[in-house]
């Protein structure tokens, strides 16, 4: 499930394109162009997604402010932080 990106949108799909960039960018297809999100849940069966009761949520829109990028590894079931890049204003 994700959160998607209204105000400033263009600014995290442009740091997104420069991550991807080179021969990292051949993961993506133009059939998925990516969408400025942030993941809040993952699900195994599409039959629990559709149990959620997504005004559970609270009240919308929620309003953040990115402050860092976290290089991150999913290894084993366990998400590892191995470094932080804070944003400089």
């Amino acid at each position: 499930m994700f959160l998607l990106c209204g105000d400033g949108n263009e600014h995290i799909t442009s740091l997104h394109n420069q991550l991807y960039e080179g021969e990292h960018g051949l993961e993506f297809g133009s059939a998925h162009p990516f969408k400025p999100h942030m993941t809040i849940a993952t699900y195994d069966e599409r039959a629990d997604v559709e149990q959620v009761d997504v005004s559970a949520v609270g009240k919308l829109p929620i309003r953040g402010k990115l402050s860092a990028l976290e290089l991150v590894r999913f290894e084993g079931g366990r998400l590892t932080k191995l470094k932080t890049v804070p944003f400089i204003a």
